[in-house]
Parts: C-alpha cells; sequence; structure tokens
C-alpha cells in the first residue's frame, strides 16, 4: 500500500523496482513524528482529525507532517538505484571477444590436423604394395617422426609383419594395403598439448609488461544516519558600546532567541529577520520545553574516482590520481509547520597517494593490501534556508559557506579478478579516517570520523 501510494505522486521511474521490504526499512529511517502520522494514515486509514486528536496535535499539522514524510521518503527511495550496471558493457564485450579468440585457435588448429592427413593420404596413393624398398622407406620416416617410446615399439613390430608378408609370395595385396594404412596411423606430427594453448596464465603479477593501469572507480551507498539533539544559536550583535567590536550571544531556547530578536534595532530588520521572529515566537508558545532542538541527516559521500597505478616490483606498486566526491547533509530546526530548513551541499576534488602490496596470487585471481593519504579540497559549498510559517514556506535564503580541507587517511583489503591481461575488475573495502578540522560546519566526515567504504570498479592495464 506504500508503495502504490508513492507512486500515485511521483514518477514511477524513479521508485521502480525497490522491494516492498526495502520501503518498510525507509519508513523506519523517517523521524518519529513523520513515522508515527505516515503509518497511522496509510496503514491504519485515519483522518486527519482522528490523527491529530490520538497524537495531541493539530489536524493541519498531521496534513504537513504526512506531506514532508511521503517527500522525505520518495528522495530516500530515488537513491535506491544499481551502480555497477555501468561495468556490465565492458565485461560482456571482453567475454565476447576471448571466445571469439578462442573460436579462431580452434579452427587453425583443426586446419593443420586436416592438412596433415592430406599429405598422409597422398602418401598412401603412390606406393607399390608388392615392393620392399618402399615398406623399408616408409617405416624409416615413421620412426623419424615418433618422438615417444611407446609409439618406436609399435612401429618396429609393423617393421617385422611388413618384412615378412614382403618375402612371402602368397600374401595378397589387400593384407599388406592394412598393414601400411596401419604404419601411417602410427606416423604423427610431435604432439601438441591444445589446452596448454587455452591456459590461462597468472597475469596478476607480469609486471615486465604490465607496469602501468588505470582504474575507475565508484563508492557510495544508501547509508546516513539521523539524529536530534539540542542546538545552541549564535547570533552577532548588531550593536556594541562605541570603540567596541560586535560580540556574539547564544541561545538554547525560542522564547529567549525570539525576545533579542524582536529587540534589534529596525535598521537591521529584513524579511528573512521578520520571519525568524515568526518562527521563534511560535515554537516559544507551544507547550512544553521550549528547548532549541536540531534534526540532522547525513548522506553517505558519493564518490567518483580515476588513477594511475604503476608496479615498482612484483610485491610493490603506487598509484595517484583524483577522486570527486559530494556530501550532503539536511538540518530541521523548529516544530509544528514553523520550522528552519537548511540543505547543505559540499563537493570536494581528492588527490590520493597509495602504495600496495600484492598478498596473493593464484592464475587470474588476486588479492592486495593498500594504505594511502587523500586530500580533499573544497571546490563549492553552498548552505540554502527555507523557512516554514505553518507549513507555508515564507522565505528562502542562499549562501556560500567556508569549509577547510579534510585529510583521509586510510587502509584496505582488495581482490581482482582479471578477465583479460589488460582488463579487470576488483572490489576494495577500506576503513578510513577523516581527521578533524576544528571547523562548526558538520558534515558527515565530522560525524563519522572512521568510515567502511566499498569502491568498486575496472583496471585497464598496459
Amino acid at each position: 500500500m506504500v508503495a502504490e501510494s508513492l507512486i500515485e505522486e511521483s514518477n514511477e521511474k524513479e521508485i521502480k523496482g525497490i522491494p516492498i521490504g526495502e520501503v518498510i526499512k525507509l519508513i523506519g529511517k523517517l523521524p518519529e513524528g513523520y513515522g508515527k502520522v505516515l503509518r497511522l494514515s496509510v496503514f491504519e486509514d485515519m483522518t486527519h482529525k482522528e490523527i491529530a486528536n490520538l497524537l495531541g496535535i493539530e489536524a493541519h499539522s498531521s496534513s504537513s507532517q504526512l506531506a514532508r514524510a511521503k517527500k522525505m521518503l520518495r528522495k530516500m527511495m530515488m537513491k535506491y538505484s544499481p551502480i555497477l550496471l555501468i561495468l556490465l558493457v565492458p565485461f560482456t564485450i571482453v567475454l565476447l571477444k576471448k571466445e571469439s579468440e578462442v573460436t579462431k585457435d580452434k579452427k587453425k588448429i583443426a586446419s593443420k590436423q586436416e592438412k596433415s592427413h592430406k599429405e598422409q593420404h597422398s602418401k598412401l596413393q603412390v606406393m607399390r604394395p608388392n615392393s620392399h624398398r618402399y615398406m623399408t622407406s616408409t617405416i624409416s620416416t615413421s620412426r623419424s617422426a615418433i618422438v615417444q617410446e611407446k609409439d618406436t615399439v609399435a612401429v618396429n613390430a609393423i617393421n617385422n609383419n611388413s618384412e615378412a608378408d614382403t618375402i612371402s609370395q602368397d600374401s595378397s595385396c589387400e593384407n599388406e594395403s592394412l598393414n601400411t594404412i596401419h604404419v601411417i596411423k602410427k606416423i604423427q606430427l610431435p604432439k601438441q598439448n591444445i589446452a596448454e594453448s587455452f591456459k590461462q596464465k597468472a597475469i596478476f603479477n607480469d609486471y615486465e609488461k604490465n607496469r602501468l593501469s588505470l582504474r575507475l572507480a565508484y563508492s557510495g551507498g544508501l547509508g546516513d544516519t539521523r539524529q536530534e539533539r539540542p542546538y545552541i544559536i549564535t547570533e552577532k550583535q548588531a550593536t556594541a558600546p562605541t570603540g567596541e567590536q560586535p560580540s556574539s550571544v547564544s541561545f538554547d531556547n525560542w522564547r529567549d532567541y525570539a525576545i533579542y530578536l524582536a529587540n534589534q534595532p529596525t535598521d537591521v530588520g529584513s524579511r528573512s529577520r521578520i520571519v525568524v521572529v515568526k518562527i521563534a515566537l511560535n515554537n516559544a508558545n507551544q507547550p512544553g520545553d521550549d528547548k532549541i532542538i536540531r534534526a540532522s541527516h547525513h548522506y553517505m559521500p558519493t564518490t567518483w574516482s580515476f588513477a594511475l597505478k604503476y608496479n615498482l616490483s612484483k610485491q610493490f606498486s603506487v598509484e595517484s590520481g583524483m577522486n570527486y566526491s559530494r556530501l550532503c547533509s539536511d538540518f530541521e530546526l523548529g516544530t509544528d509547520g514553523n520550522i528552519i530548513q537548511e540543505h547543505q551541499r559540499i563537493h570536494y576534488i581528492g588527490i590520493p597517494m597509495k602504495g600496495f602490496v600484492n598478498m596473493y596470487e593464484r592464475n587470474t585471481w588476486g588479492i592486495y593490501g593498500s594504505m594511502g593519504v587523500t586530500m580533499n579540497i573544497p571546490v563549492n559549498s553552498s548552505l540554502n534556508k527555507d523557512y516554514y510559517i505553518h507549513n507555508k514556506l515564507s522565505d528562502t535564503e542562499k549562501a556560500s559557506i567556508h569549509t577547510p580541507l579534510q585529510w583521509t587517511v586510510n587502509t584496505g583489503l582488495g581482490v581482482q579478478y582479471n578477465f583479460t591481461r589488460n582488463i579487470s575488475i576488483f572490489a576494495e573495502p577500506n576503513l578510513q579516517y577523516n581527521i578533524p578540522t576544528n571547523s562548526s560546519i558538520e558534515t558527515y566526515f565530522t560525524e563519522h570520523p572512521f568510515t567502511i567504504t566499498l569502491p568498486l570498479g575496472v583496471r585497464f592495464t598496459w
């Protein structure tokens, strides 16, 4: 029922193919208030008036929370998309190419064998069955062509039989022809193990011929964190005594914050400031504690990378390249439709340096360890604010924020499979530590100093 309700209000392509079990899990990640309203409305089929009486809220608040819950759920479901489908195309091309090469080799071998049989058959046609000299010459030729001891013994036995048949004048042409054919069957080209031609050699560490490799990788997922905790709003005072710099004041409750904003000079007022005053007053008039609570929602970073790897030896190699990472966070202050929403987006360009050591290899499989450091440089950071009064959007602000450098150290264990000498796929689980920046900006990195990632990708070697 939840999936059907969402499909009616959103693009069907955006959530197509999501199992119902995953939808239930995503509902569990919604804020507690939104989750209650969504479950009562969708599963219990209650009206907004009934929900309002049960939860002790206004009917319009129930309606707005349900709309916002569905909106957040749709965003979460839109991120449910398979990433590795981009790898299927090159892998399919490689497999078809490999099958074509094997077919060509088999045809070449069959052609050689057919040519050899034709040459042997032409020799048989010019033979004189009653000639002792011919039989001796044929057997002599067979001895030089046979490379194994058991074949030599067989030819010697045939030699004795053929000489006896030549001395005896009562032997028929038919018997001599049969003996000759038996000798020809023993005359073979040097044996060739066809399986050796197609045996896959260990190419994981062929550093003499393959010293450079280019890798393309992706890491990210549906992981995110959500938490609610007390929040302190800090405001810079508009006025200060003569000769002094304006100081900052902090507030942990809506009432004090509303009084402070209302008493500010009119020349520093703005539309946004007036809207904030109304939001603060509405939250201060709510029953119960008016402490400022901030809900934070940090999404797991999405990273695309390419890098060049150079083999120093059979055991050791180094790698460097460039990463692109996108960090998204959403924040919310306020209750009952009087809220301030913040949308934070940070884009990083990373420069990694890594060292690798090969730990195990067998045919086309290999296991390796890695350790390195990455410098993440912020290239664009923004913080957009939406102000709602009684669930109606009243104002919007867009601003840039100053984000510091983010250093990350990581170590991992990778598994690689080589389709050919030049193309392979890999999975490389990593444990990374995000070094604290002492910045007031909250990101997934600051909230999770230790992070486990799973880069997946393809590597091209030459």
